[in-house]
Protein backbone atom coordinates (compact mmCIF):
# COMPACT_ATOMS: atom_id res chain seq x y z
CA UNK A 1 0.00 0.00 0.00
CA UNK A 2 1.60 3.34 -1.21
CA UNK A 3 1.54 6.03 1.59
CA UNK A 4 -0.06 9.11 1.15
CA UNK A 5 1.61 12.53 1.86
CA UNK A 6 0.44 14.93 4.49
CA UNK A 7 -0.91 17.32 1.81
CA UNK A 8 -2.77 14.51 -0.10
CA UNK A 9 -3.99 12.93 3.24
CA UNK A 10 -5.50 16.67 4.09
CA UNK A 11 -6.84 17.60 0.76
CA UNK A 12 -8.61 14.22 0.52
CA UNK A 13 -10.37 14.82 3.19
CA UNK A 14 -11.64 17.95 2.52
CA UNK A 15 -9.36 19.83 5.50
CA UNK A 16 -7.24 23.02 4.10
CA UNK A 17 -7.26 25.51 6.56
CA UNK A 18 -4.99 25.56 9.68
CA UNK A 19 -7.89 24.38 12.37
CA UNK A 20 -8.57 22.33 9.95
CA UNK A 21 -5.14 20.68 9.55
CA UNK A 22 -5.16 20.51 13.84
CA UNK A 23 -8.40 18.42 13.48
CA UNK A 24 -6.57 16.06 11.19
CA UNK A 25 -3.42 16.09 12.81
CA UNK A 26 -5.20 15.50 16.78
CA UNK A 27 -8.87 13.76 15.44
CA UNK A 28 -12.20 15.63 16.88
CA UNK A 29 -11.53 14.42 20.23
CA UNK A 30 -7.99 14.70 21.60
CA UNK A 31 -7.22 19.17 21.89
CA UNK A 32 -3.92 20.32 20.75
CA UNK A 33 -3.77 21.58 24.93
CA UNK A 34 -3.08 17.50 25.85
CA UNK A 35 -6.16 17.08 27.68
CA UNK A 36 -9.24 15.20 26.65
CA UNK A 37 -12.34 16.70 25.32
CA UNK A 38 -14.75 13.60 24.49
CA UNK A 39 -16.85 12.95 27.69
CA UNK A 40 -16.35 9.87 29.90
CA UNK A 41 -18.33 7.10 31.49
CA UNK A 42 -17.56 7.10 35.13
CA UNK A 43 -17.79 3.14 36.83
CA UNK A 44 -16.66 1.03 39.20
CA UNK A 45 -15.78 -2.14 37.55
CA UNK A 46 -13.90 -5.18 38.11
CA UNK A 47 -10.60 -5.15 38.71
CA UNK A 48 -10.18 -8.60 36.29
CA UNK A 49 -11.82 -6.73 33.41
CA UNK A 50 -9.29 -4.36 32.92
CA UNK A 51 -7.10 -5.97 30.37
CA UNK A 52 -2.99 -4.06 29.76
CA UNK A 53 -2.89 -5.80 25.84
CA UNK A 54 -2.30 -1.93 24.76
CA UNK A 55 -3.39 -2.68 21.29
CA UNK A 56 -3.89 0.77 20.48
CA UNK A 57 -0.07 1.47 20.44
CA UNK A 58 2.10 1.25 17.51
CA UNK A 59 4.66 -1.39 19.09
CA UNK A 60 1.87 -3.21 21.37
CA UNK A 61 3.81 -1.64 24.35
CA UNK A 62 2.84 0.29 27.16
CA UNK A 63 4.00 3.85 26.94
CA UNK A 64 5.86 4.34 30.19
CA UNK A 65 9.30 1.34 29.97
CA UNK A 66 8.80 -0.22 33.63
CA UNK A 67 8.82 0.66 37.24
CA UNK A 68 10.76 1.14 39.90
CA UNK A 69 8.88 -2.19 41.95
CA UNK A 70 10.54 -1.05 45.47
CA UNK A 71 9.21 2.66 44.97
CA UNK A 72 5.78 0.99 43.72
CA UNK A 73 5.36 -1.26 46.80
CA UNK A 74 5.98 1.64 49.03
CA UNK A 75 4.09 3.79 46.76
CA UNK A 76 0.94 1.30 47.06
CA UNK A 77 1.45 0.42 51.53
CA UNK A 78 1.87 4.27 52.14
CA UNK A 79 -0.76 6.08 49.69
CA UNK A 80 -2.78 3.73 48.28
CA UNK A 81 -4.14 0.95 51.06
CA UNK A 82 -4.55 3.67 53.34
CA UNK A 83 -6.58 5.96 50.64
CA UNK A 84 -7.61 3.34 47.62
CA UNK A 85 -7.56 4.55 44.32
CA UNK A 86 -8.79 8.36 44.00
CA UNK A 87 -8.10 8.78 40.25
CA UNK A 88 -9.81 6.95 37.94
CA UNK A 89 -8.04 4.78 35.26
CA UNK A 90 -8.51 5.73 31.84
CA UNK A 91 -10.16 2.54 29.99
CA UNK A 92 -11.98 1.82 26.85
CA UNK A 93 -14.37 -0.88 25.54
CA UNK A 94 -11.70 -3.59 24.67
CA UNK A 95 -11.90 -4.54 20.94
CA UNK A 96 -13.25 -7.68 20.45
CA UNK A 97 -14.33 -8.55 23.73
CA UNK A 98 -17.76 -8.47 25.32
CA UNK A 99 -19.11 -5.15 26.63
CA UNK A 100 -17.78 -5.77 30.09
CA UNK A 101 -14.38 -6.25 29.83
CA UNK A 102 -12.20 -3.35 29.19
CA UNK A 103 -8.68 -1.93 28.07
CA UNK A 104 -6.72 0.08 30.11
CA UNK A 105 -5.42 3.29 28.14
CA UNK A 106 -3.39 5.07 31.41
CA UNK A 107 -3.35 4.49 35.08
CA UNK A 108 -0.86 1.60 34.55
CA UNK A 109 0.47 2.21 38.06
CA UNK A 110 -2.28 2.03 39.67
CA UNK A 111 -3.92 -1.05 38.36
CA UNK A 112 -0.79 -2.70 39.49
CA UNK A 113 -1.34 -1.11 42.40
CA UNK A 114 -4.91 -2.54 42.84
CA UNK A 115 -3.38 -6.19 41.65
CA UNK A 116 -0.74 -6.08 44.54
CA UNK A 117 -3.54 -5.52 47.29
CA UNK A 118 -6.03 -7.75 45.22
CA UNK A 119 -8.68 -5.13 45.41
CA UNK A 120 -11.99 -6.64 43.60
CA UNK A 121 -12.91 -3.54 42.03
CA UNK A 122 -11.27 0.31 40.82
CA UNK A 123 -12.91 3.33 39.63
CA UNK A 124 -12.57 3.92 35.69
CA UNK A 125 -13.81 6.59 33.11
CA UNK A 126 -14.72 4.55 30.14
CA UNK A 127 -13.24 6.69 26.81
CA UNK A 128 -14.79 4.74 23.29
CA UNK A 129 -11.42 6.12 21.24
CA UNK A 130 -10.17 4.52 18.32
CA UNK A 131 -6.66 3.45 18.19
CA UNK A 132 -4.66 6.75 17.71
CA UNK A 133 -7.24 8.49 20.08
CA UNK A 134 -6.10 5.94 22.98
CA UNK A 135 -2.73 6.06 21.96
CA UNK A 136 -2.41 10.41 21.64
CA UNK A 137 -4.34 10.35 25.12
CA UNK A 138 -1.93 7.79 26.70
CA UNK A 139 1.26 9.85 25.73
CA UNK A 140 -0.24 13.27 26.71
CA UNK A 141 -1.69 11.87 30.56
CA UNK A 142 2.18 9.82 31.59
CA UNK A 143 4.32 12.95 29.31
CA UNK A 144 2.72 14.80 32.79
CA UNK A 145 4.30 12.73 34.70
CA UNK A 146 7.50 13.89 36.95
CA UNK A 147 9.02 10.17 36.70
CA UNK A 148 8.49 9.78 33.24
CA UNK A 149 11.93 9.47 31.39
CA UNK A 150 13.33 11.57 28.85
CA UNK A 151 13.96 8.11 26.56
CA UNK A 152 9.68 7.54 26.82
CA UNK A 153 9.50 10.66 26.09
CA UNK A 154 11.37 10.74 22.99
CA UNK A 155 10.32 7.31 21.90
CA UNK A 156 6.51 8.23 22.25
CA UNK A 157 6.72 11.64 20.83
CA UNK A 158 8.46 9.68 17.57
CA UNK A 159 5.78 7.20 17.53
CA UNK A 160 3.00 9.71 17.32
CA UNK A 161 4.90 11.64 14.99
CA UNK A 162 5.33 8.48 12.74
CA UNK A 163 1.72 8.09 12.92
CA UNK A 164 0.80 11.33 12.68
CA UNK A 165 2.82 11.51 9.63
CA UNK A 166 2.10 8.16 7.94
CA UNK A 167 6.11 6.99 7.97
CA UNK A 168 8.32 4.98 9.96
CA UNK A 169 10.21 6.04 13.19
CA UNK A 170 13.38 6.37 11.08
CA UNK A 171 12.09 8.66 8.25
CA UNK A 172 10.44 10.99 11.25
CA UNK A 173 14.27 11.36 12.71
CA UNK A 174 15.34 12.09 9.43
CA UNK A 175 12.53 14.88 8.63
CA UNK A 176 13.26 16.56 12.31
CA UNK A 177 16.84 16.45 11.64
CA UNK A 178 16.32 18.22 7.96
CA UNK A 179 14.09 20.90 9.25
CA UNK A 180 17.15 21.48 12.22
CA UNK A 181 19.75 21.63 9.85
CA UNK A 182 17.40 23.95 7.60
CA UNK A 183 17.07 26.50 10.49
CA UNK A 184 20.54 26.83 10.61
CA UNK A 185 21.21 27.42 7.23
CA UNK A 186 22.85 24.13 6.46
CA UNK A 187 20.43 23.38 3.43
CA UNK A 188 17.97 24.65 1.70
CA UNK A 189 14.25 24.91 2.96
CA UNK A 190 11.96 22.02 2.41
CA UNK A 191 10.43 21.01 5.44
CA UNK A 192 10.69 24.05 7.73
CA UNK A 193 7.31 26.24 6.53
CA UNK A 194 5.56 22.46 4.74
CA UNK A 195 2.35 21.17 5.95
CA UNK A 196 4.66 18.32 7.11
CA UNK A 197 6.67 20.63 9.09
CA UNK A 198 3.73 22.21 10.59
CA UNK A 199 2.45 19.02 11.53
CA UNK A 200 5.47 18.57 13.53
CA UNK A 201 5.02 21.73 14.84
CA UNK A 202 1.80 20.95 16.11
CA UNK A 203 2.53 17.42 17.75
CA UNK A 204 4.66 19.17 20.03
CA UNK A 205 2.97 21.30 20.66
CA UNK A 206 0.07 18.90 21.61
CA UNK A 207 2.55 17.07 24.00
CA UNK A 208 4.03 20.28 25.64
CA UNK A 209 7.30 19.18 27.03
CA UNK A 210 9.48 20.77 24.17
CA UNK A 211 9.61 22.18 20.91
CA UNK A 212 10.15 20.65 18.00
CA UNK A 213 14.20 22.26 17.83
CA UNK A 214 14.74 21.08 21.87
CA UNK A 215 13.73 17.83 21.29
CA UNK A 216 16.47 17.51 18.14
CA UNK A 217 18.47 18.95 21.00
CA UNK A 218 18.02 17.18 23.59
CA UNK A 219 16.39 13.96 23.02
CA UNK A 220 17.28 12.74 19.94
CA UNK A 221 20.75 11.93 21.32
CA UNK A 222 19.30 9.51 23.49
CA UNK A 223 19.02 7.11 20.29
CA UNK A 224 22.71 7.22 19.67
CA UNK A 225 23.13 5.44 22.75
CA UNK A 226 24.76 1.97 23.06
CA UNK A 227 21.72 -0.46 21.22
CA UNK A 228 22.17 -3.13 23.87
CA UNK A 229 21.83 -0.22 26.57
CA UNK A 230 18.66 1.08 25.42
CA UNK A 231 17.09 -2.38 24.41
CA UNK A 232 17.21 -3.38 28.19
CA UNK A 233 15.52 0.29 29.27
CA UNK A 234 13.28 -0.34 26.73
CA UNK A 235 12.22 -3.84 28.15
CA UNK A 236 12.13 -3.03 31.66
CA UNK A 237 15.39 -4.84 32.73
CA UNK A 238 16.92 -2.15 33.98
CA UNK A 239 15.70 1.80 35.25
CA UNK A 240 16.74 4.34 33.30
CA UNK A 241 18.93 6.15 34.95
CA UNK A 242 21.14 3.21 36.04
CA UNK A 243 21.08 2.37 31.92
CA UNK A 244 22.35 5.54 30.97
CA UNK A 245 25.46 5.45 33.52
CA UNK A 246 26.67 2.11 32.39
CA UNK A 247 26.31 3.72 28.29
CA UNK A 248 29.40 6.08 29.73
CA UNK A 249 31.25 3.03 29.94
CA UNK A 250 33.06 3.11 26.08
CA UNK A 251 34.60 -0.42 26.23
CA UNK A 252 32.11 -2.58 24.72
CA UNK A 253 32.88 -5.87 26.19
CA UNK A 254 32.89 -4.10 29.74
CA UNK A 255 29.85 -2.69 29.04
CA UNK A 256 28.04 -5.51 28.37
CA UNK A 257 29.31 -7.55 31.29
CA UNK A 258 28.47 -4.75 33.54
CA UNK A 259 24.88 -4.43 32.38
CA UNK A 260 24.62 -8.38 32.90
CA UNK A 261 25.72 -7.98 36.22
CA UNK A 262 23.70 -4.73 36.66
CA UNK A 263 20.63 -6.33 35.56
CA UNK A 264 21.42 -10.45 37.89
CA UNK A 265 22.38 -8.46 41.00
CA UNK A 266 20.02 -5.37 40.72
CA UNK A 267 23.02 -2.64 41.33
CA UNK A 268 22.13 0.24 42.74
CA UNK A 269 23.31 3.14 41.19
CA UNK A 270 25.98 3.69 43.20
CA UNK A 271 27.15 0.25 42.94
CA UNK A 272 27.80 0.62 39.16
CA UNK A 273 29.84 3.74 39.69
CA UNK A 274 31.70 2.16 42.05
CA UNK A 275 32.74 -0.88 39.06
CA UNK A 276 33.03 2.09 36.70
CA UNK A 277 36.11 3.12 38.32
CA UNK A 278 39.21 2.53 36.60
CA UNK A 279 41.06 -0.48 38.32
CA UNK A 280 45.16 -1.02 38.04
CA UNK A 281 46.44 -4.25 37.41
CA UNK A 282 46.64 -6.63 40.06
CA UNK A 283 49.65 -5.92 42.19
CA UNK A 284 50.45 -3.12 40.38
CA UNK A 285 50.72 0.16 42.26
CA UNK A 286 48.28 3.05 40.21
CA UNK A 287 50.47 5.25 38.17
CA UNK A 288 50.04 8.85 38.72
CA UNK A 289 48.42 9.55 35.20
CA UNK A 290 45.90 6.61 36.66
CA UNK A 291 45.10 8.31 40.68
CA UNK A 292 44.57 11.61 38.43
CA UNK A 293 41.83 10.38 36.03
CA UNK A 294 40.01 8.70 38.86
CA UNK A 295 40.39 11.61 41.35
CA UNK A 296 38.88 13.89 38.39
CA UNK A 297 36.28 11.21 37.70
CA UNK A 298 35.05 10.74 41.39
CA UNK A 299 35.27 14.93 41.56
CA UNK A 300 32.62 15.26 38.81
CA UNK A 301 30.35 12.58 40.55
CA UNK A 302 30.48 14.22 44.09
CA UNK A 303 28.57 16.58 45.08
CA UNK A 304 31.31 18.97 46.09
CA UNK A 305 29.90 21.57 43.75
CA UNK A 306 27.40 22.90 45.97
CA UNK A 307 29.22 23.39 49.15
CA UNK A 308 30.39 26.63 49.70
CA UNK A 309 33.66 25.51 51.48
CA UNK A 310 34.78 22.90 49.09
CA UNK A 311 34.02 24.68 46.14
CA UNK A 312 36.40 27.40 47.40
CA UNK A 313 38.86 24.57 47.83
CA UNK A 314 38.45 23.39 44.54
CA UNK A 315 38.65 26.85 43.26
CA UNK A 316 42.25 26.78 44.82
CA UNK A 317 43.41 23.41 43.43
CA UNK A 318 42.39 24.25 40.23
CA UNK A 319 44.46 27.42 40.58
CA UNK A 320 47.24 25.97 41.46
CA UNK A 321 47.07 23.25 38.66
CA UNK A 322 46.32 26.00 35.89
CA UNK A 323 49.84 27.55 36.82
CA UNK A 324 51.41 24.53 37.37
CA UNK A 325 50.42 23.42 33.67
CA UNK A 326 51.26 27.10 32.18
CA UNK A 327 54.87 26.66 33.85
CA UNK A 328 55.62 24.08 31.08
Amino acid sequence: MTRRSLKEAVQGSGLTEESNLKAFVFGNNISTTGATTQAGDRRVVPRTSIHRTFSFTPDRQPVRHSYDREKLKQWVQSDIAPNGIQSPLWVRPLPGGSDREYELVAGLRRHLAAEILALDSVPVIVYHWTDEEAFEASLSENTNRQDFSPLEYADGALKLLALKLNCSIEDAVSLLYRMDNEVKGKVTHNVVGSQHGEAIALVFNFLGQSTWKSFVSHYLPLLRKPSEVLEAIRAGRIEYTKGLEIAKEKDPTNRRLLLEAAIEQRLSLSAIRERMKPVAPSGVEPTLQHRFADTYKRVKQAKVWHDPKKAKELEKLLARLELLIQQE
